[in-house]
Formats: structure tokens, sequence, C-alpha cells
């Protein structure tokens, strides 16, 4: 299977794991794609891995200081198959994704960072929804329905995993906040 060409169907994204590889998976269980984290990398890294041969199809990290711009490249490492602006004020429901090909997509996302509706043209094109409950040790296990060939299966999983880095640092950061509020 071509991982550059666009796709139909559903793929599954385990989360992630202390450390190591994660499969992405089709609906019959299959590998379609593996999932390298890069877990003590300062910008967030990632690559999107054949299964077979275990060659890097894409990568991706945050390209801001903010952590509010995350792109995906090819296996050149040169290219970009997308890129997630995420919004000033509201992160999601005011990000921008640009295509490889200059397809720009609209993105609408719930406030806990675990639902995603892709949008062209107003329409929704594909859907990223959670497979887990939200107070589980795994809440970003995902599953990602692509009825419309829009995107490949590297820039889908590149941008599953650019929203999942972008909802943790969100959450890191609610997470400092509220560890330095002062309370009278």
């Amino acid at each position: 299977m071509d991982l550059h060409q666009p796709y139909t169907g559903v793929l599954y994204l385990p989360d992630k794991p202390s450390q190591g590889i994660t499969p992405v998976l089709l609906a019959d269980g299959q590998p379609v794609a593996q999932l390298r984290w890069h877990t003590m990398s300062a910008h967030q890294a990632f690559e999107v891995l054949d299964p077979a041969s275990g060659a890097v199809v894409a990568s991706g990290r945050h390209e801001h200081v903010l952590g509010r711009r995350y792109a995906v490249h090819g296996p050149d490492g040169d290219s970009v198959l997308a890129e997630l602006k995420l919004g000033a004020f509201r992160p999601f429901d005011g990000a921008t994704i640009t295509l490889a090909d200059g397809t720009a997509l609209g993105l609408h996302g719930k406030p806990t960072g675990r639902h995603f509706d892709f949008l062209k043209d107003g329409a929704v094109i594909a859907q990223i929804r959670p497979t887990t409950g939200a107070f589980t040790h795994h809440p970003d296990s995902y599953e990602f329905d692509l009825p419309t060939p829009v995107l490949s299966i590297a820039a889908a999983v590149g941008l599953a995993q650019a929203l999942r880095e972008a909802v943790e640092t969100i959450r890191r950061h609610e997470q400092t906040n509220a560890r330095n509020r002062v309370f009278p």
C-alpha cells in the first residue's frame, strides 16, 4: 500500500507508550504504518514508518516556539505534506491545515481536544474520534475516519500525531497554570 496516495477508510492510532513505536492499524487489524515517538525531544518530534521496511515515510514536530505550528514533512525531510497552525484564541476551532498541494482545510475541535472534524469548503471530509474513555491511562487512542480521498495515510497519521502533541502541550500549560494559581 502506498502511504503517500490519497486514502479512504478508517485508521486506528493507539495512544503512545512511554517510549518506542506504536502501530497504525486498518479496521481489520492489519498494520499499515508505525509511529515512532521521540518522547525526550524538545520539539515533540515523531516519525511515520513503513511497517514492512521500517523506512521513514514522514516526520513531524512543532516548528514554533509556543508550539502553535506543526509541520509534517515527507521522507526527504524537506517537503511539507501538511502544516497545522493552531488558532490564537481558540486553538482548534481557529486552526488551519495546509496540504502539500495547497489545499486548505479547516479544523473544528471539541474543548476536550479529543474530537476533531476536518473541513473543506465547510463540509466535513474526515474525523478523529477517541476509542477510549477520557479517564483512562491512554486517553488519546484515536480512530481517524477518512471517507473522502483528500489525505494520504502518511499525512493523516502525521496530522493526528501533531494534534496529539498540541493537545498534550495545552494540557501541560493548563496544569502548570493551575499549580501556579494563588488563592486568597
